[in-house]
């Protein structure tokens, strides 16, 4: 297979949408050789993609980029030649990056960065989904006219789900619980991407079914001050995590990372967004049921969903 480097997107998020056009270039005889976050390791690791984690700093991210263009150009004598990088980011920085390390990348022309790619995308003129913005990356690059997927899959790596598993077990629980994600990061449009009713949602979900809140990284004391009714798991990894959603009867999330890894992995979800643009960055899916008021959704609202959710997904 001929390699292929994708820078990815900094946002959990982000990589779950770009999950079918990363599928697209394994499935068109391509190999990614994956630069990101560290996260998207546990959480990609079902693939057998290969992925580094990006270097900190300027110098060390173009050595870095370098050195796998060298690796690349001895198992595809044509890899200089071709197309050879995808890239998943809008910045200038990446495209910079990419240029100092001589590759030939494929991206969206953005903030001035035309110039430093090889084959610069125009920002499509009409509203699209991000998960669709990536795949014209990744078809552009490949050659191809596949259709993009109706779906986005995520898999869980066996060994997350096992562990998953696990945990659940430990605390009796099966799918027989809601997963609610109240964590939100960041404002969209000078608005708090978090929906406020989540702990009066909570406490409503919890006369019906056990809750269960996955704090990461800064938000456990947020979870066990606001959630204390709920069951907190703290510490896992994006893997787990996906394992954990995978079991849940009912999972509820802000705009946030695990709300589009609750969808990639079927889980039925209620999506609540306020200030976010839906059409571009909502969870992707049939069986994802969209809530978005101005500036939100009430929680009689939420909750006469998730009872309709509730009475029509069978128990496990």
């Amino acid at each position: 297979m001929r390699p292929i480097i994708v820078r990815l997107p900094n946002w959990v998020g982000d990589v779950v949408m770009a999950l079918p056009a990363l599928s697209h270039l394994s499935q068109a005889g391509l190999a990614p050789l994956l630069v990101g976050r560290a996260w998207a390791q546990p959480l990609l690791a079902a693939y057998g993609w290969e992925l580094h984690p990006r270097a900190a700093t300027l110098r060390t991210r173009v050595a870095q980029l370098n050195q796998l263009h060298r690796r690349a150009a001895q198992l595809d004598e044509q890899f200089g030649r071709r197309l050879n990088t995808l890239l998943l980011t809008n910045s200038f920085s990446s495209a910079f990056e990419a240029w100092l390390a001589r590759l030939r990348a494929v991206g969206y022309r953005q903030d001035g960065r035309g110039w430093l790619l090889s084959a610069p995308l125009p920002q499509p003129s009409e509203p699209v989904h991000e998960s669709t913005r990536f795949w014209r990356l990744a078809t552009t690059l490949s050659g191809s006219d596949t259709p993009q997927p109706a779906q986005v899959r995520l898999k869980v790596a066996s060994l997350a789900q096992q562990t998953a598993d696990a945990l659940l077990a430990q605390h009796a629980l099966g799918g027989e619980f809601a997963c609610i994600v109240p964590f939100a990061t960041g404002t969209m449009k000078g608005q708090n991407k978090a929906w406020p009713g989540f702990p009066a949602l909570a406490r409503w979900l919890r006369q019906k079914l056990p809750v269960v809140v996955v704090p990461g990284p800064g938000e456990i004391e947020t979870a066990r001050s606001e959630y204390g009714g709920a069951i907190c798991l703290p510490g896992v990894d994006l893997g787990v995590y996906a394992g954990i959603l995978k079991r849940a009867r009912l999972a509820v999330a802000n705009d946030t990372g695990p709300g589009h890894i609750a969808a990639a992995v079927g889980a039925p979800l209620i999506s609540v967004l306020g200030p976010t643009d839906a059409t571009r960055y909502r969870p992707w899916g049939n069986h994802v049921s969209l809530l978005q008021g101005s500036p939100w959704p009430t929680l009689e609202q939420v909750s006469a969903e998730a009872r309709r959710l509730l009475d029509v997904v069978p128990r496990p």
